[in-house]
């Protein structure tokens, strides 16, 4: 029988064809802790929105927004001195970071289908893989700072 349906053979064939080349991933560095839209001080959400945005257009340019689906990876690197209770939960921390790059990166939110939110310590000795020299920058120090890559969202991968 077969993983997939014979339906999928041809037409998933003929849309990589036509697809619009693949976009390099793309990657920005808000050097400041990152304010949660949950937050009790509705004030925090639109100062950070707009650092999110400035950080973001200097790296982006010129280019217009893309249309496509796309995957986006967000990164939250803390100075482990701070109490827990000052660290942004996680499940708050991506919303108005997508909602800063709407209009500049991509057209719609709405278009993001994969979102990947992590908390890192700098105190930690992670292990990185394929580690770019924006990223290396924002390790260097001990400051907070959120490192995001807004790429092309995975062909029909699902993980269960």
């Amino acid at each position: 029988m077969g993983c997939c349906p014979k339906s999928l053979g041809i037409s998933a064939a003929l849309r990589l064809s036509n697809a619009r080349p693949p976009m390099l991933a793309f990657e920005f560095v808000v050097f400041d802790k990152p304010r949660s839209q949950g937050s009790s001080n509705a004030q925090r959400g639109g100062p950070w929105q707009t650092q999110v945005k400035n950080a973001a257009a200097a790296r982006w340019g010129t280019q217009p927004p893309v249309a496509d689906a796309l995957a986006v990876s967000i990164t939250f690197l803390y100075d482990p001195s701070q109490p827990a209770g000052q660290r942004p939960d996680i499940d708050n921390i991506a919303k108005p970071i997508l909602d800063a790059l709407e209009g500049l990166v991509y057209h719609d939110d709405a278009t993001i289908s994969d979102v990947l939110c992590r908390k890192r310590s700098l105190d930690a000795d992670p292990e990185i893989r394929n580690v770019s020299a924006l990223l290396l920058n924002a390790l260097d120090g001990n400051d907070d700072s959120v490192h995001v890559i807004v790429d092309d969202a995975p062909i029909r991968e699902v993980h269960l």
